[in-house]
């Protein structure tokens, strides 16, 4: 005999690849981003004309500064060893994009470029020089001597406490850190010393610590400010440095936890989080809050290691607020995966892109907005475009956006089922339709694809209910449904799948 019963998903989240999901947590999926339940495709990206860029872009700022009250927003882009910057008016909204200036013809050191803001200056490490671009008078120099002894090979750089530190993976001391001096400080009898300013110039060769390192190791690759510490990793592990200056400055160990490679590591909303390699070699997302490092990557564990080698050659991790994003691109593949965490959603998202990124960088969706207006990205390729993330982009520089989500299986008290019906909710601002495919616990077994279709409603309705009866399935335990669509997926809420369920 035979009984109906309903299956419902009333709210959707991220992407779940455990057998505990949660109702709503996808198996699978890319291209959609999901706020307050509801689940849409993600924005498209549009080519940014005009730009002289012809090498990879590893490398993109922007900062804000001006003389006289008259603010500009300065995108900074490095293409392969070239410096470009190009100003935007704040005042002017319209001014999207002006002249590129280039700053540098040859920048030393090894791309991608690591660099901060510091003292009014873009700071960038390049190997034996720093280049120093003046955020207030659009001035550009080069450091290439230090007031005291020579000017170390940076590599990375970071700001912690308002000390500038530095170190070379690349340079003839791999292991030390580096931070400048001071060209004003205070000391009496009285009280003890205290530094007034310190030099962007200086940097006196016994301001530097060594890191412990096995004999084998290359060095650290990446340091976090932390508000009380600062985090130090290597491919090994990491260490934490607290104290103020070179007076008090001590270094504690902490887990043998490391980095994959520069440019990997982020903090986010106060809490480092980083890519890492296994001993087992599988690619791990790490995130420490100042007690035991923990994995937050198990539920894309399968998606991260499933990827080919050449996604692993020039990984890539920012911090965006409450979002972590890990950028694999595939090298001369063209296209690249980008996984991200939300710290406070706890949940992930996957997105696919059909060109190499190499730089990522957030920007307000114009100039001018406030910063409590919803953030939009830069990307920079491998071919020397640049790519903007944009609200009314339907597609990738005209490529379709493939959105595509798997839920399930889906299982009933451990009894064989048929699905019959499929209900499907959603608030469409546009017309859009969708493939849905109805896989069963075989592998390979997939039935479909059924399509459901979606019209702006017309009146005072606000969702709209779609049916597709599901005809052709046989029965199993284990059911999953996959949607696939080209067109924007806009709004979808809920759906359930009427199944018969044996006795």
């Amino acid at each position: 005999m035979i009984q109906k019963a309903t299956i419902s998903v009333n709210s959707f989240r991220g992407i779940n690849s455990l057998s505990t999901r949660a109702e709503g947590e996808f198996s699978g999926g890319a291209n959609f981003v999901v706020r307050g339940g509801v689940l849409s495709t993600r924005r498209g990206t549009v080519a940014v004309g005009g730009t002289p860029f012809s090498g990879l872009i590893g490398t993109i700022y922007i900062t804000t500064g001006g003389q006289y009250g008259h603010l500009t927003e300065r995108l900074v882009v490095v293409d392969d060893h070239k410096l470009w910057r190009q100003l935007v008016a704040l005042e002017d909204p319209s001014s999207e994009f002006g002249e590129w200036k280039l700053l540098h013809n040859d920048l030393p050191g090894n791309t991608p470029y690591s660099g901060v803001v510091y003292q009014g200056n873009l700071v960038i490490g390049a190997g034996p020089e720093l280049g120093m671009y003046d955020v207030g008078t659009d001035g550009f120099s080069t450091l290439k001597e230090a007031l005291e002894g020579e000017l170390p090979w940076l590599d990375g750089l970071a700001v912690h406490k308002d000390v500038l530190f530095g170190w070379g993976v690349h340079g003839a001391y791999p292991h030390r850190l580096y931070f400048n001096g001071y060209e004003e400080y205070s000391e009496t009898v009285d009280t003890p010393k205290r530094i007034l300013k310190r030099d962007l110039h200086s940097w006196p060769p016994d301001f530097a610590i060594d890191v412990p390192t096995p004999a084998t190791a290359t060095g650290i690759y990446d340091c976090l400010s932390m508000g009380d510490y600062l985090l130090i990793l290597t491919k090994e592990g990491f260490y934490m440095l607290y104290g103020d200056n070179e007076d008090d400055f001590r270094l504690v160990p902490g887990a043998p936890v490391g980095v994959m490679e520069m440019r990997c590591s982020g903090n986010v909303l106060g809490c480092a989080m980083w890519l890492t390699v296994a001993g087992d070699g599988t690619k791990r997302i790490i995130a420490f809050s100042g007690s035991e490092p923990r994995e937050v990557s198990m539920p894309v564990f399968d998606l991260l290691n499933e990827l080919p080698r050449k996604y692993y050659l020039y990984p890539h991790c920012y911090a965006f607020g409450p979002e972590f994003w890990v950028v694999l691109p595939g090298y001369k593949l063209g296209n690249t995966h980008v996984f991200i965490y939300n710290i406070i959603a706890d949940m992930w998202q996957h997105f696919e892109f059909p060109y190499e990124i190499y730089a990522v960088c957030p920007v307000l969706e114009a100039p001018g907005l406030s910063s409590t207006e919803e953030p939009t990205y830069l990307f920079g390729s491998r071919d020397g475009k640049l790519f903007r993330m944009k609200a009314d982009a339907d597609t990738d520089d005209g490529v379709p956006i493939t959105t595509w989500f798997k839920i399930g299986p889906l299982r009933y008290e451990g009894r064989k089922m048929k699905p019959k019906r499929l209900y499907v909710v959603a608030k469409p601002k546009r017309q859009f339709s969708m493939d849905v495919y109805v896989g069963l616990g075989r592998p390979g077994v997939e039935v479909g694809p059924y399509q459901v279709g979606f019209t702006p409603p017309v009146g005072p309705a606000l969702e709209t209910t779609q049916t597709v009866k599901l005809w052709g399935i046989e029965k199993d335990r284990d059911v999953y449904l996959k949607f696939e669509a080209t067109d924007r997926v806009d709004d979808l809420r809920a759906l359930s799948v009427v199944v018969g369920v044996e006795e």
